[in-house]
């Protein structure tokens, strides 16, 4: 910089006016790090300016670094010091004085200065004339001309009024200010400084700002974001408020706390969740919230398998942010970037958010001890966020970070209802839109109220909305276990379209197809119907197993192992649906997933298998959600269960509840046998040789014909069954006789006609008659049965009095 003598590329990057220093006017720091105290005088002569500025810089001298410098300016110089500067110049070249002006000039300094500080003083000492300061000069023009060359449209002037006008500002309020925040005052102003990474000091800032402004904006677009392509090629991106609902369980605490609350306060923390559960989500939105905010820490995410595959040797802070900004903004805008960021990480104003140690499998614990001695290394303030699943968590631990349990969102609502508002907006017309829409709401309020466990994780929750979304209104599925049949096989569908775009880190086997990972998911299944919790080398084997059978794939054994590692991961980790615990256990997200399993077991297997399956499974009264999907799947499920129901006659109830709600139809010859079944079943009761099984604990309200709690003492499971099941008027009197054996009392005869009635009604579309809105408005005129009371009979003895009889007391009639 001319008249200080610095380095050639050495330049200003910061000023700071009415410091705290003996030197106080203006403190100037460089480039390379020196320091320039500057005492700034409008007139300099051998008067007091010049004994003030000597007395500010032997007070300074305690405080020089190697290379910082004293600095007199001045806009007029008047006598001797006129040749203080070229005087200077001389002894620093070691050179004698030419003039005596110039040796006048020096002695100014030697006659005043101490003789400890005296040589050093005069090392360092450096002038800087100014003239025309205060008023236009032609400097001005000069400096107009520079930064023409630095902004836009050539507006020098404009550019050099708007930074004086920023110094004078910032010196009458005591401040400081650097480089950055000029090239900020400049765009403040309107003008657009030129980016340049080989420019001069503002250019080259201007293409670091806008690189971090693209890294911050790329960032927090991500707000919010709910991709569809991956589920629906024609639906757009939704926005909804996901960062506000992240939170977590923290050990001591009752109830779920918010992360950004606790993260704000602890800046360090290990996310441990599930598959699915929404990890890489939470980084991403916290990401976003802070490149969002000016105050924020500067995020920097991070893949950790992808820095994993990068850096398989070392992992180092540096590529922790070449990770982050390599997908983030251009090519030519990384280098800038990464440099911010590592001086973001200096200062402590960072957030290092890495994600997914547990992908990164066996080198999970090296990878650990490798964030550890990062996490050493970094300033206290620093933020550093390391998320895992559970199975990783012991190589997590030696980064004694404080644990939190990503908690399930309390309601997942809003974010379902946006993506059937979306679905709606995309392919239905707006005079159908609102009827499409009412249907799909009350669909998911039924599977909310049902199995709430569905819609509290975001994957499967995103996924039921799709299904309900792409079914037409006949076609919403029906049952617990259907509702996710066609989510497990859109997501096998979907894995097939992208399986080159999803986790790059960490490919797909070659020989892996959709066929093999819809068999993996049933063998998984069935594994786990059959056992609650088998360790993952068992699955891993029944997977190899499958993989070989001649019959089915008949792989090699190497090609089956590498195979059977990636169906079992797809069902783990990519669609979270049957997961490895932190014990190494295969567990189920939800028993309805085996059940999915074992319903399409039931579609291939031998029919004598099928048989005896059902025979077995029909004696659990929890195992109905799977008899129902198989019979929804293939009609030989059906076929199967009559035959079954020849001797059970669980299995004919079973039979007519699904045919009642729609679940199969049944054909002519398949409702005389059910009527047939059902009569045998009346029979049986009457003759005191058929007694059927308990109730379970809990009544089904999706089979409430099948599990009634009345069918233990009179026929009337088997009476009810065949009022509700749909029959063509060729088969009603058959039905009619079946009530009539039945010897009801006069009430639960009334009931069944009036059943009849409704289900004839519905089946014929046609408006009820005379005779059966009579008999209709007779049950409906019956009393409510009174309800029982509870009575205290003793110090611990209670006991329920009162109360009407119900259809369990009615019995034959006398």
């Amino acid at each position: 910089m001319s008249g200080l003598d610095v380095p050639a590329g050495v330049c200003p990057i910061r000023l700071e006016f009415e410091t705290s220093d003996p030197t106080d006017d203006i403190r100037v720091t460089f480039s390379d790090g020196r320091r320039a105290y500057v005492s700034a005088k409008r007139k300099i002569d051998r008067g007091r300016p010049l004994e003030e500025t000597l007395t500010g810089w032997v007070g300074q001298v305690p405080a020089l670094g190697p290379d910082d410098l004293l600095v007199i300016a001045g806009e007029e110089l008047v006598g001797p010091v006129k040749n203080l500067d070229r005087a200077l110049r001389r002894r620093r070249a070691g050179l004698p004085m030419e003039t005596d002006s110039e040796s006048k000039a020096l002695a100014l300094l030697t006659d005043r200065l101490p003789s400890r500080v005296r040589r050093l003083v005069l090392d360092r000492a450096r002038v800087l004339h100014l003239p025309g300061s205060t008023g236009p000069a032609p400097h001005r023009e000069l400096l107009a001309a520079l930064m023409d060359l630095v902004v836009a449209d050539a507006r020098g002037h404009r550019a050099v009024s708007a930074l004086a006008d920023f110094f004078h500002r910032q010196a009458g309020e005591a401040l400081g200010s650097s480089a950055e925040d000029w090239v900020a005052a400049l765009a403040a102003s309107g003008e657009t400084v030129l980016p340049d990474q080989g420019g001069p000091v503002a250019m080259r800032l201007a293409s670091r700002r806008n690189a971090v402004d693209a890294y911050r904006a790329r960032l927090a677009a991500e707000a919010g974001r709910i991709d569809l392509s991956l589920l629906a090629d024609d639906l757009p991106p939704l926005f909804v408020d996901l960062v506000g609902g992240l939170r977590i369980d923290v050990e001591g605490e009752r109830i779920s706390s918010s992360l950004l609350r606790y993260l704000r306060r602890w800046r360090r923390m290990l996310i441990v969740g599930q598959p699915g559960s929404g990890k890489s989500v939470a980084v991403r939105e916290i990401a976003a919230h802070c490149a969002s905010h000016a105050h924020a820490p500067a995020p920097i995410p991070v893949s950790l398998p992808r820095l994993l595959k990068r850096q398989p040797r070392r992992l180092t802070l540096d590529g922790l942010v070449d990770d982050a900004v390599a997908d983030t903004v251009l090519r030519a805008d990384r280098g800038p970037l990464a440099a911010h960021l590592k001086e973001e990480i200096g200062e402590g104003r960072a957030l290092v958010l890495c994600d997914g140690l547990d992908e990164c499998g066996a080198r999970a614990p090296w990878v650990a001890q490798q964030l550890e001695e990062i996490l050493t290394s970094l300033p206290p303030s620093c933020g550093f966020v390391v998320t895992t699943r559970a199975n990783a968590q012991g190589a997590a631990a030696r980064l004694s970070l404080p644990r939190v349990e990503l908690a399930p969102p309390k309601s997942l609502g809003a974010t379902v209802d946006s993506v059937l508002v979306a679905c709606g907006e995309a392919r239905i017309p707006e005079p159908d839109r609102a009827a499409f829409l009412a249907t799909r709401r009350a669909w998911i309020k039924n599977v909310e109220k049902d199995h709430a466990h569905l819609l509290a994780v975001p994957l499967l929750a995103a996924l039921l909305a799709l299904v309900c979304a792409n079914a037409s209104d006949a076609d919403l599925p029906k049952g617990r276990a259907a509702l996710l049949h066609r989510a497990v096989e859109q997501s096998v569908r979907r894995w097939e379209r992208l399986r080159g775009m999803l986790a790059p880190s960490r490919p797909w086997a070659p020989a892996l197809t959709t066929g093999m990972l819809l068999d993996g998911f049933v063998t998984l299944g069935r594994l786990l119907d059959s056992e609650a919790a088998p360790p993952a080398g068992r699955a891993l084997e029944s997977l190899t197993e499958m993989l070989r059978d001649p019959l089915r794939w008949a792989m090699p054994p190497a090609t089956a192992d590498e195979v059977a590692e990636h169906v079992l991961r797809f069902w783990d980790e990519h669609v979270a649906v049957f997961v490895v615990n932190s014990a190494g256990d295969l567990t189920t997200r939800s028993k309805v997933f085996t059940e999915i399993a074992t319903a399409m077991w039931a579609q291939s297997c031998g029919a004598e298998e099928l048989r005896d399956w059902l025979h077995h499974t029909l004696a659990h009264t929890d195992s109905d959600g799977a008899i129902a999907l198989a019979a929804g799947l293939h009609p030989r499920t059906t076929e199967a269960l009559l035959d079954v129901g020849e001797t059970q006659p669980e299995a004919t109830l079973m039979t007519a509840d699904l045919a009642a709600r729609g679940v199969v139809s049944l054909s002519g010859n398949e409702r005389k046998r059910v009527l047939r079944q059902l009569t045998d079943g009346v029979l049986g009761v009457l003759r005191g040789e058929l007694v059927l099984p308990g109730s379970p604990s809990k009544p089904r309200e999706f089979s409430p014909v099948l599990w009634d709690e009345t069918r233990n003492a009179v026929p009337w499971p088997f009476v009810e069954a065949a009022c509700l099941l749909a029959l063509p008027s060729t088969c009603r009197r058959q039905r009619a006789d079946l009530v009539n054996l039945s010897e009801l009392d006069d009430t639960a005869e009334s009931i069944a006609r009036a059943l009849c009635a409704l289900t004839d009604a519905r089946t014929d579309a046609s408006p009820l008659s005379e005779a059966d809105v009579a008999a209709l408005r007779a049950v409906l005129a019956l009393p409510l049965p009174q309800k029982s009371e509870m009575v205290q009979t003793g110090r611990r003895r209670w006991k329920m009095v009162g109360g009407a009889p119900s259809l369990r007391d009615w019995s034959r009639s006398p």
